[in-house]
């Protein structure tokens, strides 16, 4: 649903909506050692970063960046490869100049 863009025709208030997704998602991720739930709710996560609302991307990423730390070296790969397509679809998602010295 968050992918096909169902959200993007709601009045302003519903940028409420993804927020919830995202601190929902940062609920049930807490503590969680199920890997494949985990990487799921990081796909989420990183579809979520279409959004270019700062309050929602942020959370978004500080989660995403912690999961890459995390001791699962399945989930942290997973992580690595959705950010990876993240920042390849999303243009804005890093600065140009960072991305040509890398």
């Amino acid at each position: 649903l968050i992918s096909s863009g169902c959200f993007d025709a709601l009045p302003p208030p519903a940028s409420e909506i993804p927020l919830g997704y995202v601190l929902a998602l940062q609920g049930e991720m807490r503590g969680c050692k199920d890997v494949p739930k985990m990487q799921a709710a990081s796909s989420t996560l990183c579809s979520l970063l279409q959004y270019q609302d700062a309050t929602i991307r942020t959370p978004c990423l500080q989660t995403l960046l912690a999961l890459l730390c995390h001791r699962y070296p399945k989930l942290r790969r997973h992580v690595a490869e959705q950010l990876y397509m993240c920042v390849l679809t999303f243009a804005d998602l890093c600065a140009p100049e960072s991305l040509d010295t890398a």
